[in-house]
């Protein structure tokens, strides 16, 4: 994405809130927004994070970052965190897309993340194409990127043990 035109404020916390009944305001620190989910067990930090590029032949890139403040459990019984976080943090994203992008369209997205848990007996990375998902086994947790953060839950509930 090209530098953003708007920033991460109190603006933006009230747009979001127009967009989704399930946030509260937690905090505002200089580019930094924490809300609070209904069914999410630990405040969400929002930013925009400039990733410099050290190649003088393309532009420096931004990303929005929608991410847990500390560790959240789920499992497939009581998944409601996980699917708030889920749809929060796409209502999030096409926020900041509209009122800090100009609506710009990014031109990749994907989710990252961590999960202290087993994958399927024998397996220390994934690379599953329909889902374009990647994750790697290390020091006991589970590196997981998506292209499409619409294929968290599924993915997670395709290779992860119920809790």
């Amino acid at each position: 994405m090209t530098a953003p035109s708007g920033n991460i404020d109190m603006e933006l916390f009230e747009e979001i809130d127009e967009v989704s009944d399930a946030v509260q305001f937690d905090a505002f620190n200089e580019g930094q927004l924490r809300i609070k989910g209904e069914s999410i067990p630990t405040p969400l930090e929002i930013r925009i994070e400039h990733m410099p590029n050290f190649e003088s032949h393309t532009a420096d890139r931004y990303e929005v970052v929608v991410e847990t403040l500390t560790e959240m459990e789920f499992g497939y019984r009581k998944n409601k965190p996980l699917t708030e976080f889920e749809s929060l943090s796409r209502k999030i994203s096409r926020v900041i897309q509209r009122e800090c992008f100009d609506n710009a369209q990014p031109k990749q997205t994907f989710l990252t993340g961590k999960v202290k848990g087993k994958l399927p007996a024998g397996q220390n990375e994934i690379n599953d194409e329909e889902m374009k998902m990647r994750a790697k086994v290390n020091d006991g947790w589970t590196t997981l990127r998506f292209e499409n953060p619409d294929f968290l839950k599924q993915g997670l509930e395709k290779y992860f043990k119920p809790l």
